[in-house]
């Protein structure tokens, strides 16, 4: 083998091993792809440092055993207690993209109530990925939720465990619901100021508790 076959058969080994570094390098990167409940297809790349909006996400997050990686959390996120020990941002429907931002997470898992608008626009412009999960106030909402959040933290069997024992715990409420002969009709209030009162009407997750329980919602509208 002459001087030049030896050179050209060096040169294909090292094209050969440059292929196969970029291959894997590119697999390492794109570690998954989750679509939101707003229908966008998110890549996640690092699941390292994540900040939750919502308190049901928060909740979530840290029921499938990513409670760690969690850096931040919006206003509304009291449970569990140690994320009072965290730095907060605004509040989910009163978000800012620059106290966000300067936290550097790696990924955003949001409730889809998420306000404003234009700020999740400004985050993912910014090259952060930004989740959107159900904010659905039904158990297929919550499950919805579930699935949506386990696929993005790769845990997908931990989310199938949370499932399944919501669905029996709703099984066994439906049981107790069958006894009742007589519906109560209940009202949340939620706050009380002076002559002011805030109560849950439809399409909330409070007259959902109600009606899991057995009651109806004493308000309409």
């Amino acid at each position: 083998m002459n001087r030049i076959q030896q050179l050209r058969k060096h040169c294909s080994r090292f094209a050969a091993i440059a292929i196969m570094l970029a291959f894997s390098a590119q697999l390492s990167l794109a570690q998954t792809t989750v679509t939101g409940a707003d229908g966008v297809q998110v890549r996640i790349y690092d699941t390292s440092r994540i900040i939750t909006l919502g308190g049901d996400v928060t909740e979530t997050v840290f029921a499938l055993g990513a409670g760690a990686r969690v850096v931040a959390v919006d206003a509304s996120s009291n449970f569990p207690a140690e994320v009072n020990n965290l730095p907060k941002v605004p509040y989910v429907r009163q978000l800012t993209a620059e106290g966000i931002l300067s936290l550097s997470p790696t990924l955003i898992i949001s409730t889809e109530g998420a306000e404003p608008k234009n700020v999740i626009q400004q985050i993912r412009a910014a090259g952060t990925p930004i989740l959107m999960v159900s904010d659905s106030p039904t158990p297929e909402g919550a499950i919805a939720k579930i699935e949506t959040i386990g696929k993005a933290l790769e845990n997908e069997g931990k989310a199938a465990e949370k499932i399944s024992k919501m669905e029996q715990q709703l099984a066994k409420a439906s049981e107790f619901r069958n006894r009742i002969t007589e519906r109560p009709s209940v009202m949340f209030v939620l706050s009380a100021e002076g002559q002011n009162v805030m109560a849950a009407g439809n399409g909330t997750s409070a007259e959902t508790i109600i009606e899991l329980a057995g009651g109806i919602n004493a308000l309409n509208g």
